[in-house]
C-alpha cells in the first residue's frame, strides 16, 4: 500500500487542524445521539475519524490525534455526560484525558501501518485477504490498544469500578472497533475513487435513498413492539444491499454510518430498551451494527470480484475477437464452431452466423472427415492434447491461403473443447520461397564460379602441359650440349615458377569459394622456422631493426605432418606486416610447443600499433587503413592467413596498443610424425626402361595434339607400345579392337569427355585400365573420377616420374634403373670453383649470405634479386659474382645459386 505524498508544512497544519476538529465533532455528535449513557459508546466514530485522516496524510497528523482525544474527553465528561465527574480533581480529569488521547494516538499509528505494510491494495474491502486483514488485525485485534488505555484510565480515576471492568471493557472495545471498520473505509473510498457527477437518475435513486432510510427509521423505531417480535429493524439490509449495488464502496459505507447513527438516536428518542440491562442492550446493538458491517463488507467483496472477473471476461473477449490471428472454439462432438473471432471472420469473408452453420470441413479443403475425426479424437483421449499442423484455409469466395494452425483440448466447467488458432503465414511462405530462390542463384553463382575457375585452371594447365612436357623430353636428349641443356633448364624453371604463381591466384580464388583443400605432408618445423628466421633477420638489419628468434622447440629434427606451403605463408604474412609497419625498435619471432601437439607462434613488434576499432576489423578482406594504404600491400594478407588458420583448425588473433607495437599470436595443432622418409616418387627419376618381360599397350586419348605428343614420347622412352586418339569416340573404337592395357584419356574433350568415354570402353572390355588426364586440381573432382571407376589420375602438367608412378601402380609393372637421374638437376652447370669463377675471396656478410642461401632454398627469387646489389658493392669481384647468380636466379637455378654461395667466403 503506497504512503502518502510528501506534504508541505502548511498543509500538515492545516490537516492537524481538521483532525482535531472532526475528531471532536464526531464524539460530540455521537453524544447528543446517545440517550442511554454508560461508560461506552455503541460506535466510537472519531477512531475511524482519526484513522482515516492518518491514511490521508500519514503520521504526520498524529498531533492532531492526541489533541482531538484529549479535548473531547475533557468536554464530554466535564459537560457532555449526565453525571459530569466533578469529584474529580482537575490534574486527575488530565490524567484521564492524556492516557485515553495517548491510547488513541498509538492505535492510530499502529492501524496506519498495518494498513500500508500488510494491505495489498488501497481498497481493503476489494479483496478477500485484504478484507480479513483489515477486520480482525486493523479492527478487532488492533482496537484493544485504545480499550485497555480508556477503561484501565477510568478504573484509575474511579469512575468506574473494579466489578463494571469487564462489561465496560467488551462495550468499550467493540464500540472502538466498530468505529473503525465503520468510518475508515469511507476515507480511502473518496481517496482512491474518481468522483464522477452523478447523472440525473442516479440522483433521484440518491435522494430516494435517503427518504427510505429516514422512514425506516421512524417505523422502526416507532412502533411499540417489544423487541422479541421486533423484525422491523432488518428492514435496513435491503436499503444497505441497493446503495452498494447502485453507488459501490462509497454509498454502502454512507448507508452504513447513516442506519448506525439513526439506530443510535432512534433507540434513544423513543427510550427504548432492547433488554431490561443496559450493558446487554449496548452489546446487542453492537451485535446487531457488527452484523450489519460484515454484511456489507463481503457483499461489496463478492461485488467487486464479480465485476473484475467480468471486466476482464469483457476485456479478454473483446482482445480475442479484434486479435489478428484466427481464433476458433470447436464442439468436438458435432465440429460445429461455437466461437469465431473477428480476425477469422474478415480472413475467412463469412459472418459469424455462416460460421457458426459451418464446420472445419468448409474452410480446409485439405481435410476430410476421417483426417479431422482421427485428429480430434487423438486430443480427446490425451495422447495428443496440442498439434501444430501447416494446411490451407479456403475463403467464401473459393481462394485459398497458407496458416499455420495450433489445436489445443481446452476443458472449461467440466466440459472439453478444442481451441484453435490460426496464423496466416502467406508473407512467410513468400519469404522462404524468396530465401529458397536467393540461395538457389548463389549456389547457382558459385557453381558458375566453380565451373570457371576449372575452365581457367585447364585452359592454363594445358598449354603449360606440353611446355613442360617437352622441356623433359628434350632435357634426357643426350645429344645436348651445355648451352643447349641450361637454355632448356631456364625454360622449365621458368614454368614451374609460372604454374606456382597461376596456382597461389587459382588458391585464393578458392578461398573466396570454400574450396581450397589442405595439402598435408611430413615437414621440418624447426627448419622452417630457421630458415624465416634467417631471412628475415637480414631484412630486419637492413631496416636498421633488431630480430628476435626464439626457436622452443626440443629437437632441430622435430617433424609433424601439415601443410607446408600454407603454414609458410601465413608466418610470412605476419614477419612481412610485422617489418612494415615497424620503422624503429624490434621484431620478434617466437615458437614453442604448447603441450600436446599443439604449437604457438607469435610476431612481436614494436610498431605503430592498431587502433582498438580496427583490431576486429583488419581480418577483412580489402581492410586497410590509411597507414597500410601509404605503405602498400592489397589488405590480403591477413585475411588470407586468418582463413587458412582456420582450414587447419588454429586461431589467429591480435593484441595491440597505438605506438607501441603489435602481437600476433597464432595457435595450430600440429601431429608429430617420425623420421620423415623420401617419397616414392623421387627414386623414378633413375627409371631407365620397362624391366624386360613387361610388354604394357598405351592408347592416349586427347584432343590436344601437344599434349597426346608429349604423352606417347614419354612412354615410348620407356618401352611403352602406343598408340593415339584424339576424340572420345575414336578412342573408344581403338580400344575395342586394339585391347591395350592402359590408356590415358584426357577428361576434358568435346563431344563426349573422358568420363564418358572410360565408361564406354569398361562395359565392352572390363580388363582395360584407364587413368585420367586433367587439369582441375579440385580433390572433389578427382574423387570422383575414382568412385566413377577409373583406376587412377594424373594433373595437368605432369612430372615424367608421376607418368611412371601411374604405370606402376595401376599394372604394377617394374622399371630398370640407372645409377644417375637424367633429369635436368644433373644437367651440367656453370662451374663456380674453376680458375675463372673462383669467388672464395669474395668476402660477404655472414648475415647476408645466410639470408641469400634461405631465400634460394624457399625459391624466393625476386626478393634475392633485390639483395643482389648490396653484392656489387664488394671489390673487387662483387659485381662478378652479382652478375652471374643474376644470370641463376633468370633460370631459377636454386640449385645453381646454392653451389655458388658455398664457395662465397664471409667475414
Amino acid at each position: 500500500m503506497r504512503s502518502p505524498a510528501r506534504l508541505s508544512a502548511f498543509t500538515v497544519f492545516y490537516a492537524n487542524v481538521l483532525v482535531t476538529a472532526f475528531y471532536i465533532l464526531s464524539g460530540c455528535l455521537l453524544a447528543s445521539l446517545t440517550h442511554f449513557h454508560g461508560h461506552s459508546f455503541p460506535v466510537f466514530l472519531p477512531l475511524g475519524v482519526a484513522l482515516g485522516f492518518h491514511l490521508l496524510f500519514g503520521p504526520r497528523v498524529l498531533p492532531g490525534v492526541f489533541a482531538g482525544a484529549f479535548f473531547l474527553t475533557l468536554i464530554y465528561w466535564l459537560g457532555l455526560h449526565p453525571h459530569p465527574a466533578s469529584h474529580l480533581s482537575l490534574p486527575t480529569l488530565f490524567g484521564v484525558a492524556a492516557l485515553i488521547a495517548f491510547g488513541a494516538t498509538l492505535q492510530t499509528w499502529t492501524g496506519g501501518y498495518i494498513q500500508r505494510r500488510w494491505l495489498i491494495n488501497l481498497h481493503p474491502l476489494h479483496h478477500l485477504r485484504d478484507l480479513i486483514v483489515f477486520v480482525f488485525v486493523g479492527g478487532l485485534l488492533n482496537s484493544l490498544i485504545h480499550t485497555n488505555f480508556t477503561v484501565t484510565a477510568l478504573v484509575w480515576a474511579d469512575i468506574i469500578t473494579l466489578d463494571q471492568y469487564g462489561i465496560s471493557w467488551i462495550t468499550g472495545w467493540l464500540g472502538d472497533s466498530l468505529g473503525v471498520l465503520m468510518v475508515a473505509p469511507f476515507f480511502t473510498a473518496f481517496q482512491t475513487s474518481r468522483l464522477q457527477a452523478l447523472t440525473t437518475q442516479k440522483k433521484v435513486e440518491a435522494v430516494l435513498l435517503a427518504g427510505l432510510l429516514y422512514a425506516g427509521a421512524r417505523i422502526i423505531f416507532h412502533t411499540p413492539i417489544t423487541f422479541q417480535e421486533y423484525p422491523l429493524i432488518l428492514l435496513s439490509f435491503p436499503l444497505l444491499v441497493w446503495a452498494i449495488f447502485r453507488f459501490r464502496q462509497v454509498g454502502g459505507v454512507v448507508v452504513m454510518v447513516g442506519v448506525s447513527l439513526l439506530t443510535i438516536w432512534g433507540i434513544g428518542l423513543t427510550e427504548y430498551q432492547l433488554e431490561s440491562d443496559h450493558d446487554k442492550s449496548v452489546l446487542l446493538l453492537q451485535g446487531y451494527l457488527f452484523g450489519l458491517t460484515m454484511t456489507a463488507y463481503l457483499l461489496h467483496s463478492l461485488l467487486n470480484r464479480v465485476l473484475e472477473a467480468t471486466r476482464q471476461s469483457i476485456q479478454l473477449g473483446n482482445l480475442l475477437s479484434q486479435a489478428f490471428h484466427e481464433i476458433y472454439l470447436i464442439d468436438p462432438e458435432t465440429y460445429r464452431f461455437v466461437y469465431v473471432n473477428q480476425g477469422a471472420r474478415q480472413n475467412l469473408g463469412y459472418s459469424l452466423e455462416e460460421l457458426q452453420a459451418c464446420t472445419p470441413l468448409d474452410i480446409k479443403p485439405e481435410f476430410n472427415e476421417s483426417r479431422l475425426e482421427e485428429l480430434f479424437n487423438s486430443m480427446k483421449s490425451g495422447n495428443n492434447q496440442q498439434s501444430v499442423i501447416e494446411t490451407l484455409h479456403r475463403r467464401k469466395d473459393g481462394s485459398t491461403y497458407p496458416v499455420e494452425v495450433r489445436l489445443q483440448l481446452a476443458r472449461v466447467d467440466g466440459e472439453d473443447w478444442i481451441l484453435v488458432v490460426a496464423l496466416d503465414i502467406s508473407e512467410k511462405k513468400e519469404i522462404q520461397r524468396e530465401i529458397v530462390a536467393a540461395r538457389e542463384k548463389a549456389e547457382q553463382a558459385n557453381r558458375a564460379k566453380s565451373v570457371f575457375l576449372s575452365s581457367m585452371s585447364h585452359e592454363i594447365r594445358t598449354p603449360m602441359n606440353a611446355i613442360l612436357g617437352y622441356t623433359q623430353i628434350m632435357t634426357n636428349d643426350q645429344d645436348l650440349n651445355r648451352e643447349q641443356r641450361n637454355k632448356m633448364e631456364g625454360i622449365q624453371k621458368a614454368g614451374h615458377h609460372l604454374l606456382d604463381l597461376i596456382n597461389d591466384i587459382l588458391d585464393f580464388s578458392k578461398i573466396e569459394a570454400g574450396k581450397l583443400k589442405l595439402n598435408k605432408q611430413d615437414l621440418s618445423l624447426s627448419s622452417m622456422v630457421s630458415d624465416l628466421g634467417d631471412i628475415f633477420r637480414v631484412r630486419c638489419d637492413e631496416k636498421g631493426l633488431e630480430f628476435d628468434l626464439r626457436n622452443d622447440l626440443d629437437s632441430k629434427d622435430e617433424w609433424v605432418h601439415g601443410d607446408q606451403g600454407k603454414l609458410r605463408q601465413i608466418l610470412i604474412n605476419l614477419l612481412d606486416n610485422a617489418l612494415k609497419f615497424t620503422d624503429e625498435g624490434a621484431v620478434s619471432f617466437q615458437v614453442q610447443r604448447k603441450g600436446g601437439n599443439v604449437y604457438q607462434f607469435e610476431v612481436r613488434d614494436t610498431g605503430i600499433g592498431i587502433p582498438e576499432n580496427q583490431q576486429k576489423t583488419i581480418f577483412n578482406y580489402y581492410e586497410q587503413n590509411w597507414e597500410g594504404m601509404e605503405r602498400g600491400g592489397t589488405g590480403l594478407g591477413l585475411t588470407i592467413s586468418q582463413r587458412l588458420a582456420k582450414m587447419m583448425n588454429g586461431e589467429l588473433e591480435v593484441e595491440s596498443e597505438v605506438g607501441k607495437g603489435s602481437l600476433f599470436r597464432f595457435t595450430l595443432p600440429l601431429p608429430a610424425v617420425g623420421q620423415k622418409q623420401e617419397s616414392a616418387i623421387q627414386s623414378l627419376s633413375t627409371v631407365l626402361r620397362l624391366s624386360p618381360g613387361h610388354r604394357v599397350k598405351a592408347l592416349v586419348v586427347d584432343d590436344n595434339e601437344a599434349n597426346v605428343d608429349v604423352l606417347c614420347e614419354m612412354l615410348m622412352d620407356i618401352g611403352v607400345e602406343i598408340r593415339k586418339a584424339y576424340s572420345g569416340k575414336e578412342g573408344i573404337e581403338i580400344a575395342g579392337g586394339w585391347k591395350p592395357d592402359i590408356i590415358f584419356m584426357d577428361f576434358k574433350m568435346p563431344q563426349l569427355n573422358g568420363l564418358e568415354a572410360a565408361k564406354a570402353i569398361q562395359h565392352e572390355n572390363q580388363g582395360i585400365r584407364i587413368v585420367i588426364v586433367t587439369a582441375s586440381n579440385y580433390r572433389h573432382e578427382r574423387d570422383r573420377f575414382l568412385k566413377e571407376g577409373v583406376d587412377g589420375f594424373i594433373g595437368k602438367p605432369f612430372l615424367r616420374e608421376e607418368l611412371l608412378k601411374a604405370l606402376q601402380d595401376v599394372l604394377r609393372v617394374e622399371f630398370e634403373y640407372g645409377e644417375k637421374s637424367l633429369a635436368w638437376s644433373d644437367i651440367e652447370k656453370p662451374k663456380p670453383v674453376n680458375s675463372e669463377l673462383n669467388f672464395s675471396k669474395v668476402k660477404v656478410p655472414e648475415i647476408l649470405l645466410l639470408s641469400l642461401k634461405k631465400m634460394a632454398k624457399l625459391g624466393m627469387i625476386a626478393e634475392m634479386e633485390r639483395q643482389l646489389t648490396e653484392i656489387e658493392k664488394i671489390q673487387p669481384q662483387g659485381p662478378q659474382l652479382a652478375s652471374h647468380l643474376k644470370a641463376l636466379a633468370e633460370k631459377f637455378d636454386k640449385d645453381g645459386i646454392l653451389k655458388v654461395l658455398d664457395t662465397v667466403g664471409h667475414g
